[in-house]
Order: structure tokens, then sequence, then C-alpha cells
């Protein structure tokens, strides 16, 4: 479909307010509408968008946030693309083990009380961020949430063991 005025006018105005069309937020209303213009179903962009993101292994509540869409919504592209939950990793050791939580690196290590001072003084530390599986490498080891030592094979979601 070619462009008219008015969509060069709309990406004059994008580029001016990001810098670059590249920098443009998805939940932009001047996007959405060049996007509906040019391509007549911004909805196929951002589904695809959104199951890319499911597939790495981002939560419902950071795709619901980042990308505007309900429940509802989020739900039917998991039925539809048959994606698969994993827990977000909220711990990574410097030995490189990722851990869905406290409790479970708990359980893992066998260590009841002052758990980070523990470790430490072992010359592990533990750093506290939220990790998806996409960050695991492949052939890294990860901790489920019962504190069973599992290795990520590939990069699927199917890999996750959640035993």
């Amino acid at each position: 479909m070619a462009l008219t005025l008015d969509d060069y006018v709309l990406i004059a105005k994008l580029e001016n307010k990001y810098g670059s069309l590249s920098k443009v937020k998805n939940d932009d209303p001047d996007f959405k509408k060049l996007r509906i213009e040019v391509t007549g179903k911004f909805e196929e962009y951002s589904e695809r968008v959104v199951v890319r993101a499911l597939n790495r292994g981002h939560s419902d509540k950071w795709a619901m946030d980042r990308y505007n869409i309900s429940k509802s919504t989020l739900i039917m592209l998991r039925n539809k693309y048959l994606i698969r939950k994993v827990p977000i990793f909220r711990f990574r050791t410097s030995n490189g083990i990722y851990a869905t939580s406290y409790l479970s690196l708990k359980k893992y290590t066998k260590i009841n009380t002052k758990l980070f001072s523990k470790l430490k003084s072992l010359g592990i530390t533990v750093m506290r961020k939220d990790y998806i599986w996409d960050d695991i490498p492949v052939n890294g080891y990860y901790l489920s949430h019962n504190g069973k030592l599992h290795i990520k094979h590939d990069v699927s979601l199917s890999d996750y063991e959640r035993t």
C-alpha cells in the first residue's frame, strides 16, 4: 500500500518526538494510527510481538502492562499458540544458578538461616533481579520451586521442568 501525505506527516511527527521511528513506543496513539493506516491491522502486529515476548518467558503481568492488553486477551494468546507459563527467576548466584525464589535457593542449599551471608562466606554472591527464561543460557542451571536443580537443554519453554 502506498503512503499518503497524512502518513508522511505522522512519520515526521513521530520522528520529531522520538528521534527515530525505531525508538517509537508501541502504545503511542500516533504510531497505532500509522500502523492501521499503512497495514490496516495493528492487532496482528501487536499479537506477534506479544507472542514473541511470552515465548521468551515474560510474565503475564509484564506483557499486560507493556502491551496494554487485557487478561482475557493474554489467556486467548497463550491458548491459541500453546505457550506455557514459566516463572520469573528472582535470583542468580555468582556460580551461575538461577532461582525462582528465596525458598527454592534455601531448599537447594539446605541453609536454614542467614542464607545470603552464609553463601557470601563461601564465596558465592547472589544477585537480586528479575530474570526470564530467555536470560538463562543453554546448558545453564536453574532451580524449580522445590529447590531441585535442572539444566536448560534448549531455548523452548517446554524444556522447563517444574519439579
